[in-house]
């Protein structure tokens, strides 16, 4: 059971952390190279964005999908920034 509890914790921290990292990654365009701050960027917003995902589509609680949404949107948002700038 330590080891279920333990993989949910690091699903939920990588959707959590992910998106808003990567936001934060996106915003530091202008002080690093353009193509590290994309690809940085994208470690951290696509696998937020698919866990996300995975946590919004699963029969669980909503405290469980808004966490989902919240990577959702957040890493989607990240992308968006690095790669339309």
């Amino acid at each position: 059971m330590e080891s279920l509890a333990l993989a949910a914790a690091i699903l939920v921290a990588t959707t959590i952390f992910g998106g808003p990292i990567s936001i934060i990654i996106a915003r530091l365009t202008r002080s690093i190279n353009k193509k590290i701050s994309i690809f940085f960027t994208l470690v951290f917003a696509i696998p937020a964005f698919i866990v996300g995902l995975y946590l919004v589509t699963l029969n669980i609680g909503f405290g469980g999908r808004l966490m989902g949404l919240f990577g959702l949107i957040t890493s989607a948002i990240g992308a968006a920034k690095a790669v339309l700038r």
